[in-house]
């Protein structure tokens, strides 16, 4: 209620928890679940040593090739956990990604696939590409009335990511397959640490030049699987780097119980910029 856009299937749109210090996503995740609380079982706990961690550095294969490998302060991020974590009692164990081979395919393709979500222009019609045209025209030149960004999400879906519905409904048959075995893999007390991005961050108007790396986070949204981003510092041009933890679907909990143990060890979240305010404490 109060989401918009407000579509039929709400899996890949929903609401999500964002906390100051990660000892706190689970009491935001508890009021947010609201009558579903109980599917996430937030309130038993769980001890760090019993997670078992899997882990890759990027994707594999061609598809690896295909994507922007991740800068060196981002795998850093999740082998400098890993050690931690180990250390703690944790199984660590490298993950093959084989089956994510097509995971760009499988990601834009489920945009296309969306239901009942708005287009910016010619809803009637999408079809209709002169009035659509004209604004991706004016927004090169910084004249219209829509960022950028919305255009190019646009264009995927008026092109249908270039790809044709033959292959889009293949992908997303094979996303169901991915789905049942990568839970298999995770199990009950299973996550996986993946770079939630390749970089640390990019220049503003920029983002069409990383669209090819996308799915490094949204391939488990499209999946279902919950994702928590764990900060860990900057690089050393005071960039915020870090990964995402991976669990299996209403597994929130192994997440959060991660991000709690690293923000105890490694700070956390951290002003990038000094200014004059206190941080909290």
């Amino acid at each position: 209620e109060g989401h918009f856009p407000d579509p039929k299937n709400n899996n890949s749109l929903s609401v999500g928890p964002i906390t100051r210090f990660g000892r706190d996503l689970g009491v935001l995740m508890q009021v947010i679940a609201g009558e579903n609380a109980a599917k996430f079982d937030l309130l038993t706990p769980v001890e760090t040593k019993d997670i078992k961690i899997f882990y890759a550095l990027g994707f594999d294969g061609l598809n690896g090739v295909l994507h922007k490998s991740p800068e060196t302060e981002m795998a850093l991020s999740i082998l400098t956990a890993l050690k931690y974590l180990k250390s703690r009692g944790c199984e660590v164990e490298r993950a093959p990604m084989t089956d994510f081979r097509n995971s760009l395919e499988i990601s834009l393709g489920s945009l296309v696939l969306l239901e009942d979500f708005p287009y910016l222009i010619n809803t009637s019609n999408k079809k209709n590409l002169n009035e659509f045209l004209t604004e991706m025209g004016k927004a090169i030149l910084g004249k219209s009335e829509y960022t950028r960004d919305a255009l190019y999400f646009e264009s995927i879906r008026r092109f249908n990511a270039t790809m044709s519905t033959e292959n889009i409904l293949k992908y997303k048959a094979e996303a169901e397959v991915l789905k049942t075995k990568f839970a298999e893999l995770l199990g009950n007390n299973g996550v996986f640490f993946f770079p939630t991005f390749p970089v640390p961050a990019i220049h503003h108007n920029s983002s069409i030049l990383f669209l090819s790396n996308v799915d490094y986070c949204m391939i488990f949204n499209i999946l279902g699987f919950p994702t928590t981003h764990i900060p860990m510092g900057h690089d050393d041009n005071g960039l915020p780097v870090g990964f995402q933890v991976v669990a299996a679907p209403y597994k929130d909990k192994l997440c959060f119980q991660i991000a709690g143990e690293l923000e105890a060890a490694y700070g956390g979240w951290v002003i990038p910029t000094p200014h004059q305010l206190e941080p909290l404490k």
